[in-house]
């Protein structure tokens, strides 16, 4: 399952498993939404993109030689995905397969995921992920378009994950994100994450990912300022990815918890206590909970979110991007100076 602090400095690459997070975002939003920011000229970058729908060639397969075949024409779904990065024979895997696709709870979840991404719905999911895609290429025009596949996982039951993200290949278990319709969901799952997984999801949290492969960090800087620091520039490159994404969407929030966060009184209290605790400069490793997946920070109060402290770092980032005259995007994720980032932003709660 996926949320927000899968993304941690700790992994550079982008070919891990994940866990989820967002809200609803619109492609070619007007100008006149609040939340579009970033917005460039893309007209003129081209991205060919074409999502396979493997869910549905997979509930075709009807004996151990279509599925050998199956696997054959697609031997990084099979080699990555399906075996999820554990060694596992091919035996294993058809096996697995064979078992899915004639359970009877499985058929009925296919026949749930297609009444949900009709062909019109990924169409439109294409139209988002190339238009982010178009946004990533602008800024990184070495950027390569991966393959996108679709699949069906048993909510994980049987391999894989709600989502994979690499250089080259991106698998989308649409199983995961049925929205608030769903009939089944992954046992023993808070419902504070549980109701992030819906479909608008899917191109914010790729983006998230995808940053990593941009976003210099200092690995002997293990400050809980340079993990902040570390979250902004991610929010910030999905922000330059999805323009009118929602920042509820980025962070993951609720938008009683947005309008709690944008509260002036709110910000110096959050502030306030990063200072008074000495945090900033404490070990990530020792002091974590500002900075996990939780439903709220206990330690202060029932209102304040988690990971406040990564939406306390994309306030950082916001104003160092401001007192530099909006430095692009480029210098931004490639600094990797926690501590001078933000003594440039000069944030102190306001």
């Amino acid at each position: 399952m996926f949320n927000w602090n899968a993304l941690r400095r700790a992994s550079h690459s982008i070919g891990m498993p994940l866990v989820v997070c967002a809200g609803f975002f619109l492609i070619g939003c007007q100008r006149t939404n609040p939340d579009c920011r970033n917005e460039v000229d893309v007209s003129t970058v081209q991205v060919n993109l074409k999502i396979q729908r493997l869910e549905q060639e997979m509930f075709q397969l009807k004996s151990k030689e279509a599925i050998r075949a199956f696997l054959k024409n697609y031997p990084e779904f099979n080699q990555r995905f399906l075996k999820n990065n554990r060694a596992v024979n091919d035996s294993m895997v058809v096996l697995a397969l064979e078992q899915m696709t004639s359970n009877l709870f499985l058929d009925t979840l296919y026949k749930d995921v297609q009444k949900v991404y009709t062909d019109n719905e990924i169409t439109q999911l294409e139209k988002e992920l190339a238009d982010a895609f178009r946004h990533i290429k602008y800024y990184y025009p070495s950027f390569k378009i991966p393959k996108v596949y679709t699949a069906i996982t048993g909510l994980g039951s049987f391999f894989g994950n709600d989502l994979y993200v690499s250089q080259d290949m991106i698998v989308i278990s649409l199983d995961f994100f049925l929205g608030k319709q769903a009939r089944y969901r992954p046992p023993d799952m808070p419902q504070y994450i549980w109701r992030r997984y819906q479909k608008s999801y899917i191109v914010p949290t790729i983006a998230l990912y995808i940053s990593g492969a941009y976003n210099k960090t200092d690995m002997k800087d293990e400050t809980i300022l340079a993990e902040m620091i570390y979250y902004g520039k991610a929010y910030e490159f999905v922000k330059a990815a999805i323009p009118c994404v929602p920042d509820s969407v980025v962070l993951g929030y609720t938008q009683e918890q947005m309008q709690n966060l944008n509260d002036a009184k709110n910000k110096k209290f959050i502030w306030a206590h990063f200072v008074e605790k000495k945090l900033l400069y404490g070990n990530s490793k020792v002091i974590k909970g500002y900075t996990e997946e939780r439903p709220y920070v206990a330690e202060m109060g029932p209102k304040v979110p988690g990971k406040i402290g990564c939406w306390l770092g994309w306030q950082i980032i916001q104003r160092y991007r401001k007192n530099t005259n909006n430095s692009s995007l480029q210098d931004l994720m490639s600094n990797d100076k926690a501590a001078e980032i933000f003594k440039i932003s000069a944030y102190r709660g306001d």
